[in-house]
């Protein structure tokens, strides 16, 4: 019986056959003087003595992408019941590779069953035997022009079942029929390891299954009882495109998703890339026409309730994060263009969902046009602290300055400007200053504060009790880094503790004075100020502040190697 049979190279006269006799002929045509087609039978290889060859196979002579080498080789792959072999036939036989198979355990006198497939590149190939499947990459080299194949990665995996037939489904999957007739796709990419099950009793193959199933260019070929089944794998945009055709918008959205976060293992499957760069490159634009489309489909029907729209929009953002590899990358079409969708009724829903994403983390940059009008949303409802916690919540390296500065000013949200100020300019001394500015009265040389209202003033204390023990106000979250953080208390107890004016601005040879008439300027003007301004106020902040380890530790203790003390111009005495 023929296990095997195959053409070499790109020749149509020459051919390789096997047998269960243990013998591998190699048939050639060829004209002769008198150019007529004459045949010639040479036997390669002959193992009666030794075992049963049970399948051998050639490698294709297409394919084999920028490695000639092995296409040159014309390699014979064979499987017996004790070994497996890689056997170059030209220039002359070669044994390339050989291994030992393992020995039949299952206890009975069931004979071995082998199948051996070569991938359309020839690059790669797979064998089994019994219920184990190798696979193998190779790659080409020559060495003292000798020609050579290495063998750059092996991977077995076992099957419950027999395995009766393989088949290379794509590139770097593999198709396996067991004896029960079920389709196990491997994956060969990483690991050799199961992505997908499809059984195919019900279909009725003709027996032996094995000679009646095939595989070609993602599609399945069975011959059955009754007629011939062509079945075919399908991509991911086939499975994303039924959903949509059948108006199921958000397990569509949840397809894209899961192809970006756990789906890496069926990439190849449905024809993605593995890669989850290149992945995300391919699924970017086809997303967003999708997320649109999805919101249109939904702002047009009359059922449209609110939480409907809630769920879409929130599924859309959270896929929208899924491609975003850092901050700078944050993909902001995704807030601008469904912005326009929304009418004046159904624009709260759009921002609810937005103001939780960016509390939940899950956002922390917006455009400039949504920036705006997501704040001005908020203040005219009166929203403060919600709005303070969401502008606090957004990264300050990614903010429009000159825009969150114009509006905090606007709508009186000088906790943010503080917190902003200090973050982004890493400046702690302005908003102390300001606060002196307003308690003096001279509200034309504040900088952040021109509008504050008096009642707001008193919020200095909170600032300095914030600061003071390492809290970045008005949030709980420590000042980082350490070097920022000392500078900070430094230049802070300097002034509140100094004896005489300070130079403000640095530099300017202008002084702090906290008394219209200078001569009257007494020692520790700004403790005096503060004491004055609210006594109660000042001193609970400072019971607070003498409870902090900075003031209880030597200066020894402090790391100071990470910061530059001439770069102040102010230290304490």
């Amino acid at each position: 019986n023929v296990n095997g049979l195959g053409f070499v190279g790109k020749r149509h006269t020459a051919m390789v056959i096997s047998d269960d006799s243990g013998a591998v002929l190699y048939h050639t045509g060829f004209r002769n003087h008198l150019w007529q087609l004459t045949y010639r039978t040479k036997v390669i290889l002959n193992v009666a003595n030794e075992g049963q060859i049970l399948q051998t196979a050639i490698s294709p002579a297409t394919g084999v992408s920028g490695n000639n080498i092995l296409r040159e080789l014309h390699l014979l792959a064979t499987v017996s019941q004790d070994s497996f072999a890689l056997i170059s036939m030209n220039p002359h036989l070669v044994t390339q590779y050989l291994e030992k198979t393992p020995k039949n355990d299952s206890g009975n006198s069931s004979p071995f069953r082998a199948n051996i497939s070569w991938d359309h590149s020839g690059t790669k190939v797979a064998y089994s035997l019994n219920k184990s499947i190798s696979v193998f990459v190779l790659t080409g080299e020559k060495v003292n022009e000798e020609k050579l194949v290495n063998i750059s990665k092996r991977e077995t995996w076992n099957c419950q079942e027999e395995i009766i037939n393989v088949q290379w489904v794509s590139e770097d999957l593999i198709g396996i029929l067991t004896n029960s007739n079920e389709l196990i796709v491997l994956t060969a990419s990483e690991k050799l390891e199961p992505i997908a099950k499809v059984d195919l009793l019900s279909h009725d193959i003709l027996t032996p299954s094995e000679r009646h199933f095939a595989c070609f260019k993602r599609q399945i070929f069975l011959l059955t009882s009754y007629t011939l089944k062509l079945g075919k794998f399908l991509s991911w945009s086939d499975v994303i495109l039924h959903y949509v055709q059948n108006g199921n918008y958000i397990p569509a959205l949840e397809t894209v998703g899961f192809l970006l976060s756990s789906g890496s293992s069926l990439a190849q499957f449905v024809n993605l890339e593995v890669n989850l760069r290149k992945r995300k490159k391919q699924l970017e634009q086809p997303f967003r026409n999708l997320s649109l489309a999805s919101l249109k489909y939904l702002l047009s029907k009359k059922e449209c309730g609110y939480e409907k729209l809630f769920n879409l929009f929130s599924l859309i953002l959270e896929v929208d994060n899924l491609f975003s590899d850092s901050l700078e990358e944050q993909v902001n079409f995704i807030l601008d263009e469904p912005l326009e969708l929304f009418n004046e009724e159904q624009l709260h829903v759009f921002y609810d969902v937005l103001s939780n994403k960016i509390l939940e983390g899950a956002i922390k940059s917006l455009s400039p046009s949504v920036l705006k009008r997501i704040i001005t949303y908020y203040a005219e409802k009166e929203e403060y602290t919600l709005l303070e916690d969401l502008i606090v919540m957004l990264d300050p390296q990614f903010l429009d300055l000159d825009l969150v500065v114009k509006l905090c000013k606007e709508f009186k949200l000088y906790e943010v400007l503080i917190y902003l100020w200090n973050k982004v300019f890493t400046d702690y001394m302005t908003p102390l200053v300001d606060f002196i500015y307003r308690i003096k009265g001279e509200t034309s040389r504040c900088l952040l504060f021109n509008d504050m209202p008096d009642k707001s003033v008193s919020k200095v204390f909170d600032y300095l009790s914030f600061v003071l023990t390492g809290r970045q106000y008005p949030t709980d979250i420590p000042v980082s880094p350490p070097a920022t953080l000392l500078k900070a208390k430094l230049n802070l107890f300097y002034v509140i503790f100094s004896g005489a004016s300070i130079e403000w601005p640095e530099n300017s040879l202008s002084k702090l004075y906290t008394c219209d008439d200078h001569s009257n300027e007494p020692a520790f003007p700004y403790l005096n100020l503060l004491l004055k301004y609210d006594a109660a106020g000042f001193l609970s902040m400072l019971n607070e502040v003498f409870e902090d380890s900075f003031l209880n530790e030597e200066n020894g203790s402090l790391d100071e190697k990470d910061l530059d003390m001439d770069s102040y111009s102010m230290k304490i005495n």
